[in-house]
């Protein structure tokens, strides 16, 4: 197929309507920069509330334990834990996959919990020597002066011969 195209020389003007659709797509293009700027600021938004969100929550979880874990960081049983949470009408702070959290600072008197004996109390053994060492009553302290010689158990007042033989300022 063979033709001629024919262009017009000179200045061509554009019409009414042209301009018109010019002016719609230049509106368009900017609404739709406008929508995309507001959708991204607002998506920004979320985003960095709910990061910011998420760390305080991961933060304040953070330093929260089960009760286990704060009898082993006590040394004393889960179920005392248990039981001074009950009488203080503690609350946990959160519960994650079914565990109670709670916050160590509510367990004001966890280091005051008095733990049972081990086994029945017998009074010979509440006060005994620390060792296996017979008591040598001349190493015992006695007041009322120096004495450097074996103690008459019997009168401990009297002092013995050794003592009288040092100096004023050794007896001070």
């Amino acid at each position: 197929m063979s033709g001629t195209v024919h262009l017009r020389a000179g200045k061509s003007k554009l019409g009414g309507f042209a301009i018109l659709l010019f002016g719609l797509a230049a509106v368009a293009i900017f609404a739709l920069a406008f929508v995309l700027v507001f959708a991204a600021l607002a998506a920004g938004v979320v985003l960095i509330g709910g990061a910011l969100a998420l760390f305080g929550f991961r933060r304040a979880t953070g330093r929260l334990a089960t009760t286990e874990e704060l009898a082993a960081r006590h040394g004393v049983t889960p179920r005392d834990i248990e039981r001074l949470i009950e009488q203080q009408q503690i609350t946990p702070n959160v519960v994650i996959n079914g565990r109670p959290m709670y916050d160590p600072r509510d367990l004001k008197d966890v280091g005051r919990l008095l733990r049972v004996a081990s086994g029945p109390v017998i009074d010979a053994e509440l006060l005994r020597p620390t060792g296996t060492q017979s008591l040598d009553e001349q190493l015992l302290l006695r007041s009322g002066g120096i004495t450097t010689g074996p103690v008459d158990v019997a009168n401990p007042s009297a002092v013995s011969e050794s003592a009288r033989d040092l100096p004023e300022s050794a007896a001070d």
